[in-house]
């Protein structure tokens, strides 16, 4: 009606870094290779849907946990912004609430049935083998070049194939008031 197009329905989501800055000169960052599902064959953080009651904090520990075998508390997780991602092939917008941990978890990472986890220099990450979004704004955020809170906002042409790597709209915004607020614990 009135030209104004019905707002789409959101999936929340997590995202978590687990970094390594016990060598300052080569910091390290854990990323998981997808085995499985959605984001198959990519690199990435570890994370999942938030479940029912659980606030992004608790489902990014929950998610970590079950992906990689790391366990950290929830209330030790940085929240560090969040991401919007909108596929013209899926109908509902995805929010990603990206957190990370530099120490504070324990257990060593270990391969589950969605991924296979790696260490990498944050300065030499994969970034042909990630999702195409990551290059605009992962590094940067790793090397402190994007403030924040940070929001970030991404149009695909498609989730699957090659579609999954044509962006069609991005706009970044670091040290974004508010970014962090529905992040905290």
């Amino acid at each position: 009606r009135d030209g104004v197009a019905p707002a789409r329905q959101v999936t929340v989501l997590t995202l978590v870094y687990v970094r390594d800055m016990s060598n300052v000169q080569r910091p390290r960052v854990l990323l998981g290779m997808k085995k499985r599902g959605f984001g198959e064959g990519k690199y990435n953080g570890f994370g999942g849907k938030v479940e029912g009651a659980e606030s992004p904090a608790a489902g990014a520990s929950r998610e970590l946990q079950e992906e990689c075998h790391i366990q950290a508390d929830a209330a030790s997780l940085r929240p560090c912004g969040r991401l919007t991602y909108e596929y013209e092939s899926r109908p509902k917008l995805m929010e990603v609430h990206v957190f990370d941990i530099c120490d504070g978890w324990s257990g060593e990472p270990q391969e589950s049935e969605e991924m296979r986890p790696r260490w990498f220099d944050e300065d030499d990450l994969p970034l042909k083998d990630m999702w195409a979004d990551d290059e605009y704004w992962l590094p940067q955020y790793l090397s402190g070049k994007l403030p924040m809170p940070f929001v970030a906002r991404f149009k695909f042409k498609g989730h699957e194939g090659e579609d999954s790597s044509v962006i069609l709209e991005r706009m970044i915004e670091g040290g974004a008031p508010g970014a962090s607020e529905a992040e905290r614990a």
